[in-house]
């Protein structure tokens, strides 16, 4: 077929050491996702936990003033072989029950992650599939390296120009400031 030749055309233009990696990396995920069509829902705990920042956080675009904490929903999804996966999750405790019963597989791949109807439980999925495999999720992944670098995301709009003063540049350094000290080398404006 055409699409056969392409595909042998292009496996001939990679590297020989490239071409057993990407094979050694094919059979690999068919073996995991094998392991993981061994595990089925059965329990989902929910539970509100509350997040609390190292100083007052504002408005961003999605959210107005998040204060000095916020309300997260989190769940652990337990296997039917009884291993576990933890995570932030977007919907309620009655919503996260509809994943019961469901085969992990359903809910998730390897090479894909989390199907849409289970984006919202997307880190509980990769952090149980890791557990299943015995892998960190970065190397589930792909990853290479066990150092990843972090950001903190806590520095908002309302630094750059708080509600009636003038721009605030000194409250944004100061925010860089604080997180920098907290052990942060990266940051990210919302």
């Amino acid at each position: 077929s055409v699409y056969h030749t392409k595909y042998m055309y292009i496996l001939q233009c990679i590297p020989y050491k490239i071409y057993i990696h990407f094979v050694w990396y094919a059979l690999e995920r068919d073996l995991f996702m094998d392991e993981l069509s061994n595990h089925t829902i059965e329990h989902v705990a929910f539970k509100m936990t509350e997040r609390h920042y190292p100083r007052p956080i504002g408005w961003n675009a999605k959210v107005g003033p998040h204060g000095r904490s916020r309300k997260v929903n989190t769940c652990t999804l337990i296997t039917d072989q009884g291993v576990s996966g933890w995570g932030y999750c977007g919907l309620g405790e009655d919503e996260i029950r509809a994943f019961v019963g469901r085969p992990l597989t359903d809910l998730f791949h390897l090479a894909l992650g989390s199907t849409l109807g289970a984006r919202c439980i997307d880190i509980a999925l990769h952090d149980l599939a890791g557990n299943i495999l015995g892998l960190p999720v970065w190397k589930m992944l792909g990853g290479t390296d066990n150092q990843i670098p972090i950001y903190t995301g806590a520095i908002y709009f309302d630094d750059i120009n708080p509600k009636g003063e003038d721009p605030g540049i000194d409250a944004v350094l100061e925010s860089c400031a604080q997180d920098a000290a907290a052990g942060h080398a990266h940051f990210k404006l919302k």
